[in-house]
């Protein structure tokens, strides 16, 4: 049984708007849970006092939502005043305890306290990272590396489209390229599956670019409601030329490893019925995130804004997006394309390839037996 997706390490990605200021998360390529290893170091209680202050003001300022942080700074304050935190001398271990306690109040999956033994540098006073062009040109020539974290396109017996990438690279750091190039390789496919089961997010632009082949106009997907700057931001899908529209009929599939950005865009799909999803419930983490230094040590990820979807008027934080068909990751791919042949067979009796078609169709059944 073909299954597509493996056990390939990925980036963890969280997603963002550029308008808002704060240091984007974008920019780390470490594979997700293969950070280096480092040492660890002993706090003292002057430095877990300001760590504590400087992660609820931050929460007070920028957390998407006023009363749900009001809350956490309650059960932290509670915590400390009850010397939940007097016991603990290693760095990582407060943050750690510090991202389990804002998360058994918050539910929030975007929501991270992270140690860092290598000095975090203070940046401006709205802590806006400015990316220098080495910098810029070390992200550039790392995402090429990765192809810009797109695995495969691929045309399957039947002339079934096949798309997956595991992350949504940064696209003003490149890949533009790389996803038309794809899309172009797929454009004259009968139906597409796309590959979303490890993809942890990043970029919704390079999700823009892939859904702009799926639409002949322009979409209103929803809006993105930011708390920092009190701004509103249209998410909208603006077709490509009308000979680079992808016509057939689109799959996507997904997993709970499926999450942020990847998440969203299996969602927007969903929701205007342009495609079926397939997989299971995917993680739930919908809303954009931003990192804020709270010490010379520690970093705090805070999500700032939301989606609203102009569908449903909601997004998936907490519940994740329900899968059209529920089945198994492992089998996600097989029961798409089971679906695609079986419609494309009873909707394109006169498909000049029929028999390929019938017997794909009829391997796939095989391999279902088995």
């Amino acid at each position: 049984m073909r299954n597509g997706a493996n056990s390939l390490q990925v980036p963890r990605f969280v997603w963002r708007r550029a308008r808002l200021v704060a240091r984007c998360l974008l920019l780390a390529l470490v594979p997700f849970g293969h950070a280096q290893e480092q040492p660890d170091m002993k706090v003292s209680t002057e430095t877990k006092s300001r760590v504590i202050s400087e992660v609820l003001k931050q929460l007070r300022r920028e957390y998407i939502f006023p009363e749900i942080a009001a809350q956490m700074e309650t059960a932290i304050r509670s915590h400390a005043a009850n010397g939940g935190y007097a016991d603990i001398m290693s760095a990582q271990q407060l943050a750690e305890r510090l991202q389990s306690d804002l998360r058994s109040v918050s539910k929030d999956q975007h929501l991270e306290v992270v140690y860092s033994h290598d000095a975090i540098p203070i940046e401006n006073a709205n802590q806006e990272e400015k990316i220098n062009p080495e910098r810029a040109a070390r992200i550039r020539y790392k995402g090429g590396l990765v192809n810009y974290w797109f695995k495969s396109a691929d045309v399957f017996p039947g002339n079934i489209g096949y798309l997956r990438f595991d992350g949504f690279f940064p696209l003003k750091d490149g890949g533009r390229d790389t996803a038309d190039a794809a899309m172009a390789f797929l454009q004259h496919t009968s139906a597409l599956i796309i590959d979303l089961r490890q993809n942890r997010g990043g970029d919704p632009a390079v999700g823009l670019i892939i859904l702009g082949y799926l639409f002949d106009e322009r979409v209103h997907l929803g809006d993105f409601l930011s708390r920092p700057d009190d701004s509103k931001n249209e998410n909208i899908v603006s077709p490509h030329s009308p000979g680079a529209r992808y016509s057939g009929d689109v799959y996507v599939l997904v997993s709970r490893e499926t999450i942020s950005a990847a998440e969203g865009f299996a969602y927007d799909l969903q929701s205007v019925r342009r495609a079926a999803v397939i997989g299971e419930r995917t993680a739930g983490a919908a809303h954009p995130a931003f990192e804020y230094r709270v010490g010379e040590h520690f970093m705090l990820t805070i999500p700032t804004s939301r989606y609203v979807n102009a569908v449903t008027g909601t997004d998936w934080e907490g519940t994740g997006v329900a899968p059209d068909v529920s089945v198994p990751p492992d089998n996600a791919l097989h029961m798409a394309e089971l679906t695609a042949l079986g419609k494309l067979l009873k909707g394109q009796p006169d498909y000049p390839f029929i028999e390929e078609r019938k017997r794909a169709l009829q391997e796939l059944q095989k391999e279902a037996t088995k």
